[in-house]
C-alpha cells in the first residue's frame, strides 16, 4: 500500500513539474520583417472588448484610435481608448495606451512588448514580456503586469497579434492562479 502512494505522490509531483515547465516558455527570434507583416506602422481605428472583472462585472467595450510607427529597434504605439460600461452604456474612463515591441542589442532578434496606460496623467496599468510563438500571421507574447480594472496583479498574461486580412486583431488573456478567474480583452483594427 505504501508503495502505490508513493508512486502516486511522484506522479503527481512529475505532473506538476511537466505543467510549471510548460508555462516557463523562452523568448524566441522574431524579424523585424516578420514584425512588420503583423503590426504595419500607421494609423487604425478600432474596438475593443473586455469580459467581466471584479470593478466592471458586466464588462467593458470601447472605441479605438492606434497609431503605429517604426523605430530603429522595433515598433512604438500610441492607443486611445474609451470605454463604455456594458451595464448602463454610460462612458467608464478614456485610456492612453504607450509602448512598443523592442528588440534589444544583447538579445539578438528576441522580441520585447512594454507598455504602460494613462487615464489622465496617472499611471493605472503596465505589462512587460517577450515573444514565445510565431506564425505566419501572428505574434504570441508571454507578459506580466497589472490592469486598472482589476485589484490583482497577473504573472501570466498571453498578448496575441495576429493579421486577418486587412485588421489587426490584439488578444489579452489573463488568468488569475488563486480562482481561476480570467479577464479577456479583444481589439480589432482597420
Amino acid at each position: 500500500m505504501n508503495k502505490i502512494l508513493i508512486i502516486i505522490l511522484i506522479l503527481v509531483f512529475l505532473s506538476f513539474f511537466n505543467k510549471e515547465s510548460e508555462t516557463q516558455k523562452k523568448s524566441i527570434n522574431v524579424t523585424k520583417k516578420h514584425l512588420l507583416k503583423v503590426l504595419k506602422p500607421g494609423s487604425y481605428t478600432g474596438e475593443s472588448n473586455i469580459s467581466s472583472s471584479e470593478l466592471h462585472p458586466k464588462g467593458l467595450h470601447g472605441y479605438c484610435k492606434l497609431d503605429i510607427k517604426e523605430v530603429k529597434n522595433g515598433v512604438e504605439y500610441t492607443n486611445e481608448i474609451t470605454y463604455y460600461d456594458n451595464t448602463n452604456n454610460m462612458e467608464a474612463f478614456t485610456l492612453i495606451r504607450i509602448g512598443g515591441f523592442y528588440y534589444k542589442k544583447n538579445h539578438e532578434k528576441n522580441l520585447f512588448r512594454i507598455h504602460k496606460s494613462y487615464i489622465g496623467n496617472e499611471l493605472v496599468s503596465s505589462t512587460y514580456g517577450y515573444a514565445t510563438k510565431v506564425d505566419e500571421t501572428s505574434i504570441l507574447f508571454d507578459l506580466s503586469g497589472s490592469w486598472h480594472i482589476s485589484k490583482k496583479d497577473y504573472e501570466k498574461i498571453y498578448f496575441k497579434l495576429e493579421r486577418k486580412d486587412n485588421k489587426l486583431v490584439v488578444s489579452f488573456h489573463n488568468i488569475d492562479k488563486e480562482t481561476g478567474n480570467n479577464i479577456l480583452f479583444n481589439e480589432i483594427y482597420q
